[in-house]
């Protein structure tokens, strides 16, 4: 049995995402506020300081975040608004795909895609080489 879980390269970069939006809500509302008034700017505030409390929450939940490879399936437990779990027969996966962002290239992460029928399930930013690993064990090699 193999076990992966989510690397703190991977946190940075997710708060690092969420950070930069919520700058832009932010520039947003200060445009907002000149041209329509302060009651209109109110709701970027608000997201952007929403976004920032979910930053600052977030490695707690990806620390949820664990994917488990057994000789028949693959268990896979996540959360960033509610925890899911998911048991996935490593029989009916039908197609691996493994992708790099610009940004996850430079910092060595990469994302894994399982298609199955009808479906698909993404194992975001785990390290490039637990990544790749993990595409050979469900490869079966």
């Amino acid at each position: 049995m193999s076990k992966f879980r989510v690397p703190q390269k991977a946190i940075f970069l997710w708060q690092a995402r969420i950070m930069a939006i919520s700058a832009i809500f932010a520039l947003l509302s200060g445009a907002i506020w000149v041209v329509f008034g302060l009651a209109a700017a109110l709701f970027p505030v608000a997201a952007s300081a929403l976004l920032l409390l979910f930053a600052a929450a977030l490695p707690k939940r990806l620390s949820y975040f664990r994917c488990q490879v057994t000789k028949d399936e693959i268990h896979v437990t996540s959360a960033l608004l509610k925890i899911k779990e998911r048991t996935i027969p490593l029989g009916s996966i039908q197609f691996l795909e493994i992708t790099q962002t610009p940004l996850e290239r430079l910092l060595d992460l990469s994302t894994i895609t399982i298609y199955l029928a009808g479906a698909r399930t993404r194992l975001y930013t785990l390290s490039h080489q637990e990544a790749e690993q993990l595409l050979r064990l469900l490869k079966g090699e």
